[in-house]
């Protein structure tokens, strides 16, 4: 094999391990990334109570991680913004939420689920909680309209952030709302059932399964046009050597 030979093979040799290294990283990635949110979201129940602002960024939405999570919370219930809600799972079959707004020290609102009720054209009645600064335990939930609620969708997204947002007038709302651990109503002892009481498990990445094997198939197809090139030049060398 004469020298300018070898400098070819050479040449290709280190092209191909370039090649077939990049796209072997780049199906490993890929790989990752479709198994990242089971690896990630598996939800843990928890058993107790966190801050509020530790789960729950001001103007960011609700990461997914923290759906479900116990939180602590101060502040003060403007009771004026109460409102009613279509009727959804309580411990007493379906009911209308009561959902009454939490303003923070920092300028930010919350919505609270206090309980639910059976009269609910008596909002006036329904809390005992306006003007109160106070602090709650709840299970914090994703808006109405959020990906992690999967199948289930209420019959109307009135928790949603946007539709909440359009309703009330404060300047900052978190995303997502805050179902309070014990009924804050007057007309009811038992508070609504939160769906949520962990982080939702993730789900796999079919796509990025898909992308992972495309380029780990271009590495192979790769390895195969080299020796076959290679295997190619051996033979014409072989016939066109004297013999």
């Amino acid at each position: 094999m004469t020298a300018q030979r070898l400098r070819a093979l050479l040449g290709a040799v280190v092209l191909c391990a370039l090649l077939c290294s990049i796209f072997v990283f780049l199906g490993q990635w890929q790989w990752r990334v479709a198994f990242a949110d089971q690896q990630r979201l598996t939800g843990v129940v928890t058993s107790s109570a966190v801050p509020l602002n530790k789960v729950s960024p001001r103007e960011q939405w609700l990461p997914r991680t923290s759906i479900g999570a116990l939180v602590t919370v101060s502040g003060k219930f403007d009771d004026t913004h109460t409102f009613i809600t279509s009727p959804r799972p309580t411990s007493q079959g379906k009911l209308p939420w009561v959902v009454t707004p939490l303003q923070l020290p920092d300028g930010t609102a919350i919505a609270v689920v206090t309980g639910f009720t059976d009269m609910p054209g008596r909002i006036d009645r329904i809390t005992a909680i306006g003007g109160q600064e106070m602090t709650i335990t709840a299970r914090l939930q994703p808006s109405d309209d959020s990906p992690a609620i999967g199948n289930w969708q209420p019959a109307l997204s009135e928790l949603s952030t946007n539709a909440l947002v359009d309703r009330w007038p404060y300047p900052v709302l978190r995303d997502g709302y805050l179902i309070a651990t014990q009924s804050l109503t007057m007309s009811s002892t038992a508070a609504p059932t939160p769906r949520f009481t962990s982080a939702p498990s993730g789900s796999i990445g079919w796509r990025s399964i898909a992308y992972a094997f495309q380029w780990w198939s271009f590495a192979a197809f790769t390895l195969f046009v080299f020796f076959r090139q290679v295997a190619t030049r051996s033979y014409r060398d072989e016939v066109a050597a004297p013999q």
